[in-house]
Order: structure tokens, then sequence, then C-alpha cells
């Protein structure tokens, strides 16, 4: 799972990205759109609408832990902060959208413990706790 890097944005309806390719020649490809297109609506179609949903924290920008998560069903993941966006610091408006602009109704940070510098964790649960968050350590 990558991490969230072009929102939460301030569109009013569910959001996917999907990388094509590094440059406009891929970019612009109709058949390469597609094939994403396809993919994304497949994936979709296979999704329990019954599974829990949480925002994670921590972790790399291709988080293992949170991958796996998504992967064995535990829940179904909005959002991803990885650590190194905590280094010029999250907003409390940002963690708050994370929740708020993930689908379903969403209240669950699932955090990755380790992959989280101790000071920027304190933070963040001190957030979490205030705004009455369900916390998941992983």
């Amino acid at each position: 799972m990558e991490a969230t890097h072009h929102g939460p944005t301030s569109l009013s309806m569910p959001v996917c990205f999907v990388e094509i390719g590094s440059g406009e020649k891929e970019w612009a490809d109709p058949i390469l759109g597609e094939i994403a297109a396809n993919a994304v609506m497949s994936g979709f179609a296979d999704i329990e609408e019954t599974l829990p949903t949480g925002v994670g924290f921590g972790g790399t920008h291709y988080s293992a832990k949170h991958t796996r998560i998504c992967m064995e069903g535990d829940y179904a993941i909005g959002h991803l902060v990885s650590s190194h966006s905590f280094d010029g610091g999250v907003s409390q408006r940002v963690i708050g959208d994370t929740f708020n602009k993930t689908t379903g109704s969403c209240n669950t940070a699932i955090v990755d413990w380790k992959g989280l510098h101790s000071s920027d964790r304190r933070k963040l649960i001190a957030s979490l706790e205030a705004a009455g968050r369900e916390i998941v350590r992983c």
C-alpha cells in the first residue's frame, strides 16, 4: 500500500490515484488509462462492504504492515500517512480529513508504532485521543 501523497483532496467524491507510467507518453495513452480504470473497478467489485474502515499512520512510503492488514481483510484503509510526512508536521486538519474523507464511517487509526518517531507518535496519539478515535497498534 502506498502512502497518500495526492490528498486528502477537496473533491466531494471518493478518489483513487493510479500511476500509469512515468512520462507524458504513458499518461496520454488511452489504452493504459483503460487498463488501469478496469483494474481499479475490478478491485472495488471484490471489496466486502462489511469490512471496518481505518486510516493508517507511520511506516514507509510503501507500508508492508498496512498492506498486510488490507490483504488479510482486517480493515479497508482509506488513507496512509507515512512517517516521512510527519517531518514537516502533520496538521490537525489533515489528520481529521484522513478520517472524514475515507468512504464509510471511519473512526479507527491503525498506527505502525515502531514506524513513527516517538515524538511524532506522542503528538499523533494525543490528537487521536482528543478526537475520540479508536487506536489500533500494528
